[in-house]
């Protein structure tokens, strides 16, 4: 009898335990004016600053060649994006919140919170011309502030394949 009512007191613990609930990270639509994004991105260029405390700023240019390595990004009807460097997975998102889009000129793109945080990757078109293949990302292969050798990137731009 003791055996039962323990059998039982410990299936009355089972099944009163609060259960937690799976939250599944789901990403936004890139449909209408975000359809842009979707596709293939190869990145060509980044534009990084060396400045100084007198005298005007260096620019240099690095890419895939003087780099020695190659990154692309596709981006899905549903809001995933991989990054890949020389054809390894290295990033896998999920933009689940548009924080803020604009799709009339001059600025045109959207920033993303990534992965059901605040964390946010903004995309970006070329200004010059809305229907051209270029895509500018702050984060993606290079994002870096070198207070000590006085390096900044800035824009990585890419080209739809």
């Amino acid at each position: 009898m003791g055996k039962v009512i323990g059998l039982l007191f410990c299936i009355t613990i089972l099944f009163s335990c609060k259960k937690d609930k799976v939250f599944l990270c789901e990403g936004v639509s890139m449909s209408g004016d975000r359809s842009v994004f979707v596709g293939r991105w190869r990145w060509y260029k980044t534009r990084v600053t060396e400045w100084f405390d007198v005298g005007p700023d260096i620019v240099y240019t690095y890419t895939p060649q003087n780099q020695g390595f190659e990154y692309f990004f596709t981006m899905s009807q549903d809001g995933l994006y991989k990054g890949y460097k020389n054809n390894v997975l290295v990033h896998d998102l999920t933009f689940n919140n548009v924080d803020y889009e604009s799709f009339i000129g001059g600025g045109d793109g959207m920033r993303l919170n990534v992965d059901c945080t605040s964390n946010q990757l903004e995309l970006l078109l070329n200004v010059t011309n809305f229907s051209s293949d270029t895509v500018y990302l702050f984060a993606y292969p290079f994002d870096f502030y070198d207070e000590e050798n006085q390096l900044k990137s800035n824009l990585n731009y890419f080209v739809r394949e």
